[in-house]
């Protein structure tokens, strides 16, 4: 696996690497307990990005959180709950459909409960979207009845800004550990 050249100087850049990190641990006052080799220049390593990530990470203000959330509102998706039946047929579905009009329970058929959301973009899923509310509803294999409808609305404030710190923190880690590279 490689000409001898090739193996020498992977060792020397192996050997400089190690004694660089042994540096820069020395430098910024990290002590870990006697380990060999590469278990030792693993922990620097990790010790010395949580000593450039931390501070990072908490140079995040909550000025910085608000002017992102405000910048970046989320929602929720428009969303409706069916009772739901694939068959294997137009046939099926449509002895299904019979059934349920005759009484049968969606139950006793083995429907079951699903959720949509306007991101679903299957047929099936638009169908969902475009029919009625409490309406049973043959498409192609499927029979549905949307029994809940839930409209767009915003993600709670508290949960965007919690996500908000959670990407503004792993940036600014991100571009600390690439200065520090």
């Amino acid at each position: 696996e490689g000409s001898a050249s090739q193996r020498q100087t992977q060792a020397l850049s192996l050997l400089i690497r190690r004694q660089w990190i042994e540096g820069e641990a020395n430098e910024r006052g990290i002590v870990v307990s006697e380990t060999d080799g590469d278990d030792r220049t693993v922990a620097l390593t990790a010790e010395i990005h949580a000593q450039i990530t931390e501070p990072a990470a908490k140079s995040v203000t909550p000025d910085m959180v608000k002017a992102y959330v405000d910048a970046n509102p989320q929602t929720m998706p428009h969303q409706r709950t069916v009772r739901f039946i694939r068959t294997k047929n137009r046939r099926a579905a449509t002895a299904i459909l019979n059934k349920l009009k005759r009484g049968a329970t969606w139950f006793s058929l083995g429907a079951t409960k699903e959720t949509f959301d306007t991101a679903d973009e299957t047929k099936t899923g638009r169908a969902v979207f475009r029919a009625k509310l409490n309406r049973t509803t043959r498409y192609g294999r499927v029979v549905f009845r949307v029994i809940k409808d839930v409209p767009e609305k915003p993600v709670p404030r508290a949960q965007q800004e919690a996500l908000a710190w959670e990407t503004l923190a792993g940036e600014a880690q991100q571009r600390a550990l690439d200065e520090f590279k």
